[in-house]
């Protein structure tokens, strides 16, 4: 397994617990990209205790959040003299602060960046210079760094790790309890139909002997299957190595196999049974393979 995968493998398989002497902390951790979550920042354990001062001073001043990392609000901070209203954060406890929001919506980005990147942000007055000739400086904290334990995933379907490449272990979790298409509820065998894409003309399906004259029917290949999941009814599992799994699959444009190209367009795939057509196209579900130097 190559040294970014290895990385948040470690990542999520570590524990975390809230230390209350912290500046900044996020909760619930772990953290989930698409789903509220609470940055608190507590003031009387910064290391700049200036805003803290600020404040025993002027207790009527309301706290803004400023934040760059993963990146800026996607809707503003604001300038530093006059923060955005919608930065003003919650007076949960004496010099204890919050701010809810769901990262991938709040910050504008996809999941592997918030989880990557933490959140970089600091604390301050609605007038960031307020102040500042009567206690020497700027009305702010330091600059917090937030680390971010990511949520494993409770979806229908997933994938796990969430970054990886064509050389690494790959495995799905299917939970046919949250399928929402009612002909493939209650499933005792489940397959998946998976489609390796060197770029967006040249398609590998796995056990497919492209001859379009005979419909495909991924429910009828044995190493398409996925395996019970021991102790979790309706749960189904399937781990593969991309690059390996498809070697001697054939094209769909001259049927010459595949020979371990990068897969720049990723694998296509989706869930089914034997037997099984669609009524119309078959869900378009891409997992994106990474393609490193």
């Amino acid at each position: 397994m190559n040294r970014i995968s290895q990385g948040l493998a470690i990542l999520l398989a570590c524990t975390t617990t809230v230390a209350w002497g912290q500046a900044a902390y996020v909760l619930p951790s772990p953290t989930a990209a698409d789903a509220e979550c609470t940055l608190y920042i507590d003031l009387s354990q910064c290391q700049d205790q200036r805003l803290s001062d600020m404040l025993d001073a002027y207790p009527d001043e309301a706290v803004y959040l400023w934040a760059w990392n993963p990146s800026a609000p996607a809707a503003g901070n604001g300038d530093w003299g006059d923060s955005d209203d919608h930065q003003v954060m919650t007076k949960v406890a004496e010099k204890l602060y919050s701010f809810s929001f769901i990262p991938t919506e709040y910050f504008g980005v996809d999941g592997p960046t918030f989880f990557t990147r933490g959140i970089s942000c600091l604390a301050k007055f609605d007038n960031g210079y307020a102040y500042e000739e009567e206690f020497g400086g700027e009305a702010k904290t330091e600059d917090l760094s937030v680390g971010i334990v990511p949520q494993l995933c409770n979806g229908r379907m997933c994938v796990f790790p969430e970054f990886r490449e064509g050389d690494d272990f790959v495995t799905f979790t299917y939970d046919n309890n949250q399928e929402t298409n009612p002909d493939l509820e209650d499933l005792d065998e489940v397959y998946l139909h998976l489609t390796a894409r060197t770029d967006a003309f040249t398609l590998y399906t796995y056990g497919d002997d492209g001859v379009a004259s005979t419909p495909f029917d991924a429910g009828t290949v044995p190493e398409l299957k996925m395996e019970p999941v021991e102790g979790k009814p309706g749960f189904f599992s399937f781990t593969f190595v991309p690059e390996d799994f498809f070697l001697g699959t054939l094209s769909n444009i001259d049927q010459s196999p595949y020979t371990g190209e990068p897969l720049e367009n990723g694998v296509r795939w989706y869930i089914t049974k034997p037997g099984y057509t669609f009524t119309g196209p078959p869900p378009a579900n891409s997992l994106g393979i990474l393609i490193c130097d």
